[in-house]
């Protein structure tokens, strides 16, 4: 499949792929990884306080539920670091 100028900024401005990159990425750091962590958790927090503001209850849990899910995508760097811990302790 050919690769178009089109295709290829559209790549380039994939703003989910590119958190996941940082995110979970092998090519990073653990420490770079939690530091993202913690933006995306922050990022989560800000998306469910702020759905606190609109009127309608269904929009506000809805709201509530997408900045948990955020803020627990966050988390992830941080459970690593716990579970190699606890290999490292095991062994």
């Amino acid at each position: 499949m050919r690769t178009t100028k089109i295709t290829k900024a559209l790549n380039y401005i994939n703003l989910p792929k590119h958190t996941a990159n940082h995110l979970i990425g092998n090519q990073h750091t653990q420490g770079h990884r939690m530091f993202i962590g913690a933006i995306v958790i922050i990022i989560g927090v800000v998306i469910s306080k702020g759905s606190a503001h609109i009127g309608l209850s269904v929009m506000h849990y809805f709201g509530d539920a997408v900045g948990y899910l955020v803020h627990g995508i966050g988390t992830i760097p941080y459970i690593e670091a716990l579970a190699g811990n606890h290999k490292e302790n095991n062994n």
